[in-house]
């Protein structure tokens, strides 16, 4: 296979009005001027610009790698008991009190074998497990003093999700936690962007997991790290995709090139991050649906951002920001 790479950058559809809380990006890249990639209005201004910074990894381009600690300080691990006891899916804090992931993730803790709850479900009645979201940690197993856990009081799955059809592009939860997190310079939530953004074939994002991982000397075997890895990866094109997944990649999906560094089991729900370098935040572009088993494909499949934003951004307001 043939991976369509396209040159490098990021294309922001202009809005039609100036919105006061606008992060332009100004960065030339290629000739091409990335134009307005605005947080969406109502959504938190101090967002994605954690107080310890990334450094740029030549590695992360290549493979997963350890992560700096507290640097994607939006990003959380989900917790059940039914589970085990290491966090078996991701998610991305976009306020003090809302966690986006995977509705695949939500499900595994529902425990209905004939029907999925449609609207708000109050994830603290009896007969579903509980569910806990993760934040500011970097060893999952070291109870340091950054650490923040907080039960979820509600779940609200996309209204268009369906378990039995893999790869839909609604595999998307918005999470209500029961107690706000205490913001700091280790937990913060990640911008969110109005409905313009776009990112083009070739656009760097990023990603970060306790998800599997497969090391060169691990024989074939995913290894489960007990701190947090990060990869840099690229916005595909859909026909890179519909190769590999056939009908199951729906115009609701996007391709990501993840080659070499693959997606693994806890990393699904986790959200695919992109840098305005201008203004020095980062915004959530997508949560992770899935990705071929073993590392044997190089893609993986994310949500199409323009096909829940406004999904989004309605639930987050009605459960309250």
């Amino acid at each position: 296979l043939s991976c369509s790479h396209s040159h490098a950058f990021a294309r922001i559809r202009q809005s039609t009005m100036q919105h006061p809380l606008s992060a332009v990006v100004c960065v030339m890249l290629f000739g091409v001027i990335c134009r307005a990639f605005e947080i969406e209005r109502g959504f938190p201004t101090t967002c994605g610009n954690p107080a310890i910074k990334r450094k740029n990894k030549e590695k992360a381009k290549t493979k997963k790698v350890h992560a700096m600690p507290h640097t994607w300080i939006w990003h959380t691990g989900l917790w059940s008991e039914s589970m085990g006891s290491y966090p078996f899916c991701g998610g991305t804090l976009i306020s003090r009190s809302l966690v986006l992931t995977a509705a695949h993730c939500v499900e595994k803790t529902l425990e209905c074998s004939d029907y999925l709850p449609k609207g708000v479900i109050d994830m603290t009645i009896s007969n579903y497990s509980s569910l806990y979201v993760l934040v500011g940690a970097h060893d999952y197993t070291k109870a340091d003093l950054s650490r923040q856990l907080r039960r979820v009081q509600y779940a609200v799955l996309h209204p268009e999700y369906i378990p039995i059809i893999l790869l839909n592009g609604y595999d998307l939860a918005i999470l209500k936690l029961q107690d706000d997190i205490i913001q700091d310079e280790t937990v913060g939530p990640i911008c969110f962007p109005t409905k313009h953004a776009e990112l083009q074939v070739g656009a760097s994002c990023f990603y970060a997991g306790w998800g599997g991982v497969f090391e060169s000397w691990s024989k074939g075997k995913e290894l489960y790290p007990k701190s947090l890895r990060e990869a840099e990866v690229q916005i595909a094109s859909d026909k890179d995709c519909q190769q590999y997944y056939d009908e199951e990649f729906a115009d609701s999906n996007s391709c990501i090139n993840t080659t070499g560094r693959n997606t693994g089991y806890g990393d699904s729900g986790g959200g695919i991050f992109y840098h305005s370098e201008n203004d020095d935040q980062w915004f959530w572009y997508g949560a992770i649906e899935s990705s071929a088993p073993k590392a044997l494909c190089p893609f993986t499949i994310v949500n199409k951002f323009q096909a829940v934003q406004e999904w989004v951004k309605s639930t987050a307001m009605s459960l309250g920001l």
